[in-house]
């Protein structure tokens, strides 16, 4: 038997409360010590010397380990495919390997009708206060009743004629009419005598920011991480805004002669679509090949249709 300050316990039983412990407060603890200090330690480690005990197991980065609540493993991005590290069985545990892929993976749950109207509302008064009465509970009828837009009655700069719109600054009532006025000879000369009137003051010349220094498009910086992602180009093997003429090419395939563009809803009016296709005669007169994406928002079904038409474009013969 052993006598540790009046409390006598058996081998067997000494055992197993240390192999139970992972700490000298663990096994004070566990052998019905309310109290812990140096002295009581000493009395512990003697024991454990004359008794021959391993106490490896009080390390910390053991402790660490077997304390663990939850397991480190691996796991793949359905996105990407990389290979990051997430707990097993915790509330935060990662389906994908970055915010960038979860934004994908998760589009359509994210974004779903309800889901808009509510983060619409929680914008307006109306939307806090009906987060209070409904604790959180949105009634899909009642967002719709309550998400009425306020239109404002206007007259159009060009034409004179009314038109309704939900911003009170607008001006115009198509695009068609603000083109109009600023395609005008006395639009020009009011610009140039403002230009000329800035030249005298500042003694700077207005002039247009170069393309290098423009900030890029989201598009055009998705386009290029896939690109750079898949492996199937490097930054060498194609160039970004290559000057061809008059003409920049977003995403320039040298070796292939590929020209890829992408056009967002700026390329559906009228005059932007007659300067795509001067653009598209110019390019083809110098041997280009032009392939043209349309812009949408970004799922996991659009992702895959991008990286099918990179990968098409590797395959295309010379």
């Amino acid at each position: 038997m052993i006598d540790i300050r009046g409390r006598k316990f058996s081998e067997e039983e000494f055992k197993k409360v240390l192999l139970e412990s992972f700490s000298k407060c663990e096994l004070a603890k566990g052998l019905g010590f309310d109290y812990s200090n140096g002295k009581l330690f000493k009395e512990l480690m003697l024991i454990v010397k004359s008794l021959q005990l391993n106490i490896s197991h009080f390390s910390d980065e053991v402790r660490h380990i077997k304390k663990q609540k939850y397991n480190r493993i691996k796991k793949n991005c359905p996105i990407c495919s990389t290979e990051f590290l997430t707990l097993e069985g915790h509330k935060k545990e990662k389906t994908t390997c970055s915010s960038k892929c979860s934004n994908t993976f998760f589009s359509k749950s994210k974004h779903t009708e309800l889901s808009n109207l509510k983060r619409s509302l929680k914008l307006t008064k109306v939307g806090k206060v009906l987060d209070v009465q409904n604790n959180k509970n949105f009634d899909k009828e009642k967002i719709i009743k309550l998400k009425v837009k306020k239109l404002f009655l206007r007259k159009c700069k060009k034409c004179n004629n009314e038109f309704e719109t939900t911003t009170w600054h607008r001006k115009f009532c198509s695009h068609e009419c603000k083109i109009s006025i600023y395609r005008t000879n006395e639009y020009r000369k009011k610009t140039s005598e403002l230009h000329l009137k800035r030249i005298k003051e500042t003694g700077k010349v207005p002039s247009w920011m170069s393309r290098d220094k423009m900030a890029r498009s989201y598009p055009e910086k998705y386009i290029e991480s896939l690109l750079n992602e898949n492996n199937l180009f490097r930054d060498k093997d194609f160039k970004i805004e290559l000057k061809c003429g008059r003409w920049f090419i977003d995403f320039a395939f040298e070796q292939e002669k590929i020209a890829l563009e992408v056009d967002g809803k700026q390329h559906n009016f009228p005059d932007r679509k007659a300067s795509d296709e001067r653009k598209d005669s110019h390019l083809r007169s110098e041997g280009w090949r032009i392939i043209r994406i349309k812009w949408k928002k970004v799922d996991l079904n659009y992702r895959n249709e991008l990286i099918d038409i990179i990968k098409g474009i590797k395959n295309k013969p010379v």
